[in-house]
């Protein structure tokens, strides 16, 4: 387990990633990536509608830059893609060209 804490503009939550899901490529927008999909488990309340309602893809790499984000809210879901980065502190290894 890999404590986090994550924050909204006036909301923390904490996330503990416990599922490492699989490996897979995957592409956002004009880039790919060899990336692993986790989920961490986050406490029910707030935004979040149920425990595990996010999965994220991480570069991997030495990195671990977020491409995607999945999630279920309260409201719907949301989809997070990265669409551009800039000075990263080392090469971005699990880049596909």
């Amino acid at each position: 387990d890999t404590p986090a804490a994550g924050r909204s503009r006036r909301t923390r939550w904490r996330l503990t990633t416990t599922c490492f899901i699989k490996s897979q490529a995957i592409a956002v927008w004009l880039f790919l990536f060899r990336c692993i999909k986790v989920e961490p488990m986050v406490v029910e309340g707030g935004l979040f509608k149920s425990e595990g309602s996010i999965i994220v893809w991480l570069t991997d790499d030495e990195r671990k830059m977020p491409v995607l984000v999945k999630t279920k809210v309260i409201v719907g879901s949301m989809d997070v893609e990265l669409t551009s980065y800039t000075g990263l502190a080392g090469p971005l290894n699990s880049k596909i060209d």
